[in-house]
């Protein structure tokens, strides 16, 4: 025997959390949040087929993406329609959800940020202007931080460090830079970062330089704050 609608979406292989809208028996909306890893396509389906043994016809809509401050935009289920289940769209535009008794619109939210998998080192950006050098790193959970430095090495470096232990760590104090070097042994050209943490612990990072010096330096930067070891 079927449980109620709320149980048996949240039942389905791929879905985190479900919301109904309205009569939790006939609801006029559906908004389901995607687990991690978990595939859109399968999950419509399946939805398609949970709503259908409860009386209901399913409408996937496209909605508009939501101004950047708001968190989780709306995205589609899947990229297709039935014509056996969906209804025509509704007048007030794609991002307003039908209230019919017999039809829910189906939306879903994207899944949440793995917080077992840790965020790491994205992408470095360098601009150079006349008097000043942006450095711009990227983490994989898309948050970027921006420095800037005079027209040398050591303060580039420095800019760098900072940026990259903004992302790795949670400290609002940046590490001092104790040394930031360069060797090249047996044709692998490397460089190692060794950091002062606030309160005086010392940690040491490297990593290979196989392009940008910079992006190698927020790397071993990044190595040298993440190390469960140095802590």
């Amino acid at each position: 025997m079927a449980g109620s609608l709320h149980d048996d979406l949240v039942a389905i292989r791929g879905i985190d959390t479900a919301e109904l809208e309205g009569d939790p028996r006939a609801p006029s909306g559906v908004r389901v949040r995607l687990a991690v890893g978990a595939d859109a396509g399968q999950v419509g389906d399946e939805v398609r087929r949970v709503l259908a043994e409860h009386g209901m016809r399913s409408q996937m809509i496209a909605a508009h993406p939501e101004p950047p401050e708001q968190p989780a935009p709306v995205v589609n289920l899947a990229d297709y329609e039935s014509t056996e289940t969906s209804m025509g769209p509704s007048d007030t535009g794609p991002d307003v959800m039908t209230k019919t008794a017999e039809s829910a619109t189906v939306l879903v939210t994207p899944p949440l940020h793995d917080k077992s998998e840790a965020p790491v080192l994205d992408s470095v950006t360098v601009r150079q202007d006349r008097d000043v050098v942006t450095v711009s790193i990227t983490s994989s959970d898309g948050r970027t931080a921006t420095r800037q430095a005079t027209r040398s090495a050591a303060t580039l470096h420095e800019a760098t460090v900072h940026a990259a232990a903004q992302l790795a760590t949670s400290q609002s104090a940046p590490p001092r830079v104790v040394v930031v070097r360069m060797d090249d042994v047996e044709a692998t050209t490397f460089v190692t970062v060794l950091l002062e943490r606030p309160g005086g612990r010392r940690c040491v990072g490297a990593a290979t330089i196989d392009g940008s010096v910079t992006y190698a330096v927020a790397a071993a930067t990044w190595a040298a704050l993440t190390d469960p070891l140095q802590a």
